[in-house]
């Protein structure tokens, strides 16, 4: 389980990066979405053709553009959040998606969450509320912020629950990425075209932070 923890922790950190890379881009929130998945694909796919195990089972395509759809809502939610709220409270309610899962597994798997995982589904409630009251308290914008953040989480969650899903039926983790991440990209590019925002980085330092938020936050971090 060691080295299962220690790329847990890795993967926090690089995901955790990526409010930043989000913040020091020059183009709008979708667009850095985008460009998000769109600069990780062409990395992932060699990685995922290298790493094919023969014989492997194949796994639906509609819960593979679920799984896509699921991420697509996820990353534009939260870099909107990102723009509107502080990188903390996005980040923070962003992983309610935790909650989420939890409340779905025992509502139609019937896996019954543990007392303590009880107590800290009550603080992390009540650290919500402090946080939205902090930014009612500061400005509308920063409450849409904390309102898209937990929006995200909600497709973060169902992001989550569809790979666990494909992960039960044997699919392969480079080869779920790459496809998951190549119909992101699909789905985000007309969003990004269409929200009038930013679309293309304006210097070489633009350019180095996408390609930073999509090879480090995406690529290592997912």
């Amino acid at each position: 389980m060691r080295p299962a923890l220690a790329a847990l922790f890795a993967g926090a950190t690089f995901i955790a990066l990526s409010p930043i890379f989000v913040r020091l881009t020059d183009v709008g929130p979708s667009a850095s979405a985008f460009w998000r998945v769109a600069l990780a694909a062409p990395l992932l796919w060699p990685l995922a053709r290298l790493g094919a195990k023969p014989g492997a089972p194949r796994t639906g395509w509609p819960l593979l553009l679920a799984a896509g759809f699921a991420f697509a809502g996820d990353l534009g939610f939260w870099h909107w959040s990102i723009r509107y709220t502080s990188v903390a409270n996005s980040t923070l309610l962003a992983n309610l998606a935790s909650i989420f899962v939890t409340a779905a597994m025992w509502l139609f798997w019937r896996e019954r969450p543990s007392a303590t995982f009880l107590v800290g589904l009550a603080a992390a409630l009540a650290g919500v509320a402090l946080l939205v009251r902090t930014s009612l308290a500061f400005s509308a914008s920063a409450l849409l912020g904390d309102a898209l953040g937990v929006v995200t989480a909600v497709f973060y969650a169902g992001y989550i629950l569809v790979v666990k899903a494909l992960r039960d039926r044997g699919a392969q983790t480079l080869e779920l990425m790459a496809i998951t991440t190549t119909v992101t990209a699909l789905l985000l590019l007309p969003v990004a075209l269409a929200s009038g925002e930013a679309f293309l980085p304006q210097s070489a330092r633009g350019w180095l932070t996408l390609v930073a938020l999509a090879w480090i936050s995406h690529c290592a971090g997912q």
